[in-house]
């Protein structure tokens, strides 16, 4: 297996919003912090690439690539926030990897 390595943070953050490759979520996981504004995160890692679900609030759904698996993975970032209105100046509670067989 090749190991993927970026120059710079500013290049894994250009590969994440191209492709969603975990390798390059990797090199960005290092910036994600609680109680980051919504703002902050979406310039790191671009707009969510899915919708959410009904019965998630206030989150942010991104498909991840290259794992080589059959399950889809998700990186799921929940706000603060109410009645699930996007804000800029939400700010982040948690974030998971997780993965959704289908």
């Amino acid at each position: 297996m090749s190991t993927v390595r970026f120059n710079s943070i500013s290049q894994a953050v250009e590969d994440f919003k191209k492709t969603h490759s975990i390798f390059a979520l990797g090199s960005l996981f290092q910036l994600l912090r609680i109680g980051m504004f919504r703002w902050e995160v979406e310039n790191i890692l671009g707009e969510p690439t899915e919708n959410p679900q009904p019965i998630v609030n206030n989150s942010n759904f991104y498909a991840i690539a290259d794992l080589g698996t059959k399950s889809h993975i998700y990186l799921i970032m929940s706000f603060d926030g109410k009645d699930n209105t996007r804000m800029e100046t939400d700010r982040l509670l948690s974030f998971v990897l997780f993965p959704i067989n289908e």
